[in-house]
């Protein structure tokens, strides 16, 4: 007679697209249960192993300790993108506010590759007058046009009363 193990596969859900962890008792249907994540997966192998007095089978430990570091790997990899995300919207950030609180009564554009961007209330601004459409740039919100039309916007947003002021990013924006 073959030996009972706990087993972990990776299963499409039925109710969704995404990958679940099936732990079962040599595939059978008593104790099945569809886990969300490798950990949970892992968990509940362990309290089935307890409730049954049933062996869990060595590569299923391998397995899930193996989709867990993938996770964490994944999961870091995410944190240090967006702290370098806020590192580099803090400082032009920094420096529209800074701009801005020197010279509130003018409309910002910085020039940024090839593109004029205009961040906040300016990039408001800019739209309603333009008529291009604001983006999010993490969470304010930008208007662009790009260098080569300056000669057409400018005039457009000198005759509508605004004063403009061309920025370049600071080297601690820009890097």
């Amino acid at each position: 007679m073959e030996e009972r193990m706990i087993i972990v596969s990776q299963v499409k859900s039925n109710r969704s697209e995404f990958m679940v962890w099936q732990v079962s008792i040599n595939n059978e249907q008593l104790g099945m249960q569809h886990c969300t994540s490798p950990l949970k997966a892992l968990r509940y192998c362990f309290i089935l192993k307890k409730q049954m007095g049933v062996k869990i089978a060595p590569e299923t430990i391998e397995y899930l300790q193996k989709e867990i570091a993938k996770l964490k790997e994944a999961e870091e990899k995410k944190k240090v993108a967006e702290c370098v995300e806020m590192e580099e919207s803090s400082a032009s950030v920094r420096q529209f506010k800074d701009l801005k609180a020197k010279h509130p009564d003018a409309l910002l554009l910085f020039r940024e590759e090839d593109f004029y961007t205009a961040y906040s209330q300016d990039a408001e601004e800019m739209s309603e007058i333009l008529g291009i459409v604001i983006t999010k740039k993490g969470r304010r919100n930008t208007a662009s046009f790009p260098q080569h039309a300056l000669d057409t916007y400018l005039p457009k947003l000198v005759a509508a009363g605004k004063r403009i002021a061309i920025c370049e990013p600071s080297t601690e924006a820009a890097a």
